[in-house]
């Protein structure tokens, strides 16, 4: 790969005298069409427009895959915990002057935009520069999109790999692609960000490259869905994690807990404006013990923990506002997770991990446990509940003390359940792949670990469950010593 120095486009700034022109799809102007192919040719010299598909580009090609909703997430229950009102996205000129209102902008944006493309679909893929950044290592190249960030960042996190990008690629990275003629690229451009209703798409000189504007105000868009995600979805509060606790081994609870708590921390720490932000600046934790709800009282037959049935009274428990999520205790975070609360949308009730396993025959659980095979098995291990939804509002006590198990776990109390995207959770004796560090965020010990008495050495990754094990009790050492 032969290196060329080319600016960085994150400092390369646009201005209104960049602009090239619009072509009008019902009567497009010859002179603006020459002016733009006369600016093509000059630069597609150097940068080489190709069609590339986002799963090739960051699979095929290694180009930099950079996931920024963890930190936009952060920014957004920030904002909820020191009680900053949703920003309205029309008054642009303000959100871009003040730093806090930019960040919370973009953290609520990204939310609309990925119930957005959920619901409608792409609409319009991404368009971008590949660059090398000035401070990276020599073979880092990064994807920079412009316009169209926040939906790109959408469509990254959604996974949606065949969507087709346009890449201005200098360095020939996508050396399996050829480059477009200027009609093959002009006819992509056009159709790409023509809206059904629209019949104008502007043309810009920057960055370097030709960007194709769609001419469409979404900011209206923005401020209504900003509003109902800070008020009503989570109701001006962080979300609360409810943790499984049984009392039969309540020291697995406490390392589930350690876990949330050292991956949130452990990416504030990649992070320079975070490193000092404690971990319950973004959610509060707390353990789901039935003991102490006096309302649950269904009788302890044929589970396999104590939290079997109470996990759905955590709507009721949050007064049926805001967004909780629950967690089974056999859970283990090793990396942030807090990305996860971005895929509930308005009009959905939970969301969780659509699991889809074979029957592995095991019909005995460690501890003598029966395992029970189900539709939707494990889909209730960890959820997201919209806690104010319609059908949340069914979960009372009087349901969940009564209701059958296929009720409950299989959902047939809703049909709003969105999918999480499950190749982040790695889940003991069904996943098929063996664990992966650089793409499972956590562990699901579903055969369970070195809590249950006739525990086997069969289990795997419980390297990893110890090492949090040791940092509770290291913890709980320090109590005890401060304590004294």
């Amino acid at each position: 790969m032969k290196y060329i120095d080319l600016p960085d486009p994150v400092s390369v700034k646009s201005s209104f005298n960049d602009h090239l022109g619009g072509l009008n799809k019902t009567k497009p102007k010859k002179e603006v069409m020459i002016k733009i192919k006369e600016k093509f040719d000059e630069i597609s010299r150097i940068y080489k427009p190709k069609i590339v598909s986002l799963g090739d580009l960051h699979k095929k090609y290694g180009v930099s895959y950079q996931e920024d909703s963890s930190h936009k997430i952060r920014d957004f229950f920030r904002a909820l915990q020191v009680g900053e009102a949703a920003v309205d996205a029309e008054d642009f000129e303000r959100i871009n002057g003040d730093e806090n209102s930019s960040r919370l902008y973009h953290a609520t944006k990204l939310h609309f935009l990925i119930q957005d493309i959920r619901d409608k679909g792409i609409e319009y893929g991404p368009q971008g520069v590949l660059y090398w950044p000035p401070t990276a290592d020599a073979d880092e190249i990064r994807y920079f999109v412009h316009p169209g960030t926040g939906r790109y960042s959408a469509i990254k996190y959604l996974q949606k790999w065949e969507t087709e990008c346009l890449v201005w690629d200098a360095y020939d990275v996508c050396y399996d692609h050829e480059p477009l003629s200027f009609s093959e690229w002009i006819v992509h451009t056009f159709k790409n960000n023509l809206y059904p209703d629209m019949n104008h798409v502007s043309y810009c000189w920057n960055q370097g490259i030709i960007e194709a504007h769609q001419n469409r105000d979404m900011r209206g868009d923005y401020t209504e869905a900003n509003d109902y995600l800070h008020y009503t979805l989570f109701n001006g509060e962080i979300p609360t994690i409810y943790v499984g606790y049984d009392s039969r081994h309540g020291e697995v609870s406490d390392v589930c807990i350690k876990s949330i708590q050292h991956s949130i921390e452990r990416y504030n720490n990649k992070m320079g404006d975070l490193s000092s932000v404690p971990w319950n600046a973004f959610v509060k934790i707390k353990k789901l013990d039935v003991s102490k709800i006096p309302e649950y009282t269904r009788d302890y037959a044929n589970q396999s923990t104590e939290f079997t049935y109470s996990r759905f009274l955590i709507p009721y428990l949050e007064k049926y506002q805001g967004v909780s999520m629950f967690v089974d205790d056999d859970f283990i975070f090793t990396e942030d997770m807090l990305h996860l609360f971005y895929s509930l949308g308005h009009t959905d009730s939970v969301a969780c991990f659509h699991h889809d396993f074979s029957d592995k025959g095991i019909t005995e659980k460690l501890g003598g446990e029966k395992n029970v095979w189900y539709p939707k098995k494990l889909w209730s291990s960890l959820m997201i509940f919209n806690n104010g939804h319609k059908d949340c509002r069914k979960l009372t006590p009087e349901v969940v003390n009564t209701e059958s198990g296929q009720y409950l776990h299989q959902f047939k109390w809703t049909d709003n359940v969105v999918k999480l995207q499950d190749d982040c959770c790695w889940t003991e004796g069904y996943s098929d792949e063996p664990y992966n560090v650089k793409k499972h965020r956590m562990i699901h010990y579903t055969n369970g670990g070195p809590w249950i008495e006739n525990f086997s050495d069969s289990v795997q990754q419980i390297g990893r469950y110890n090492y949090y094990k040791n940092l509770v009790e290291i913890d709980n050492k320090k109590v005890k010593e401060n304590g004294k």
